[in-house]
């Protein structure tokens, strides 16, 4: 699930309800859906999480509110690693000649 980090002057009492505001209708009006939304007012971000693509977000914030927007950040969810296969085994090779083999075969003479 992707995140986005908005830096914004939420101690400006305009730009933290104007943040507020945009956000909001987007919820509601169903553009992108998300999930979460998390005020930090000590570093000044607003965090932005949920099943949306984060750029299109992204370009929305900025055209809504981009007086406000000092820089929004993009944060990529960590993927799981699949476990590697494991390695082929080795395949026995019945008996006998193979395409890599030769096999010499000798005839005597009887008279």
């Amino acid at each position: 699930m992707p995140t986005i980090i908005v830096k914004v002057d939420l101690d400006c009492g305009r730009c933290h309800a104007k943040i507020r505001k945009v956000l909001e209708r987007i919820r509601e009006k169903g553009e992108f859906i998300i999930d979460d939304i998390k005020y930090d007012e000590k570093k000044n971000h607003v965090i932005v999480s949920g099943p949306f693509d984060a750029d299109k977000l992204g370009d929305k914030l900025c055209c809504k509110a981009c007086n406000i927007i000092k820089e929004i950040e993009t944060v990529e969810p960590i993927k799981k690693q699949d476990p590697k296969p494991p390695p082929p085994t080795d395949k026995v090779k019945p008996p006998g000649p193979g395409k890599d083999e030769t096999v010499k075969i000798y005839f005597s003479k009887t008279v």
